[in-house]
């Protein structure tokens, strides 16, 4: 199985808030993140200086 491998940009921020809501929110982890604190957590990340960050489809 071969993936693609891109950089994380703004334009996919929206992607990867629903993945980590959708992800974290269940088993085994059970959390309560929101649509505000994963979009500011993810934010955050991704302007932190020499942040370098990737997404494998």
């Amino acid at each position: 199985m071969t993936g693609t491998i891109i950089p994380i940009t703004d334009d996919k921020l929206e992607e990867c808030i629903e993945l980590y809501i959708n992800v974290f929110n269940c088993r085994p982890w059970d959390e309560t993140w929101t649509y505000q604190t994963v979009n500011e957590r993810l934010s955050d990340l991704m302007h932190t200086p020499k942040f370098l960050g990737f997404l494998l489809y």
